[in-house]
């Protein structure tokens, strides 16, 4: 399944000095591939997985993923980044503290509360009496 985002769109966010700082954990200056697999990969995917849990509930996760949604891409990219960060136990600034919070907080509305999403083409409930902005199912935390 593809990703909402790649390693170049959170390198691009991080800057390429952010990108290194986050990725490279044997400090040689270079982001090896091998770093990169284990420090950026998993907080795509990880980012990738709390987006699908929002976006469920109205449409299958492979549907969401295939419309490129910038909305969406932007809060994988928040959370990626910040994830990215503590997974090489590095501190993270505030103001990209901040866009995760923020992003997490905006995918509980999307998966509690039917937040719209600008551009999401959403999908027809399958039971005519259900509207698709209401969870079928919702996970319990």
């Amino acid at each position: 399944m593809t990703e909402y985002i790649t390693s170049t769109m959170v390198k691009d966010r991080l800057t390429a000095i952010g990108y290194q700082f986050a990725a490279d954990s044997d400090d040689d200056g270079t982001v090896h591939n091998n770093e990169e697999s284990s420090t950026i990969t998993p907080s795509i995917k990880y980012a990738g997985a709390l987006v699908d849990e929002a976006v469920t509930a109205y449409l299958e996760p492979e549907a969401a993923r295939s419309q490129n949604n910038q909305w969406l891409m932007d809060r994988c990219l928040d959370i990626a980044v910040v994830y990215a960060l503590e997974t090489g136990g590095r501190e993270v600034p505030k103001h990209l503290r901040d866009r995760h919070d923020f992003s997490i907080e905006r995918l509980e509305q999307l998966r509690d509360e039917g937040l719209r999403v600008p551009g999401l083409v959403l999908e027809t409930a399958t039971d005519s009496t259900q509207s698709p902005f209401k969870p079928r199912v919702r996970n319990v935390r």
